[in-house]
């Protein structure tokens, strides 16, 4: 699966002015993508046929240090990684 323009759309709508996506055929890459005020993500994301992966590492005034694998596969998505040195494995389910 090809990452397509709706998708990079997407994605910058969701990100505040301040930030670098480097896109890719199947992944787009955030540099200091500022989705808040005081904080900033690095990290990729990946299409591999059903199943987007995002790994990120999150930092700033606003939040803990965070690194933080999202994989979502149809309505479920699982999150793994640490918080403020704290292990977390929450998982999202879509309720629509």
């Amino acid at each position: 699966m090809r990452i397509t323009p709706q998708a990079v759309n997407a994605v910058r709508t969701c990100a505040i002015c301040e930030r670098t996506l480097l896109v890719g055929e199947r992944s787009v890459r955030f540099v200091n993508a500022r989705v808040v005020t005081d904080a900033v993500a690095n990290g990729t994301q990946t299409i591999h046929g059903h199943v987007t992966r995002a790994r990120l590492r999150l930092r700033g005034h606003g939040v803990p240090p965070a690194r933080l694998t999202l994989r979502s596969t149809g309505a479920t998505t699982r999150v793994t990684g640490t918080v403020a040195g704290h292990r977390i494995r929450p998982r999202v389910t879509a309720t629509h």
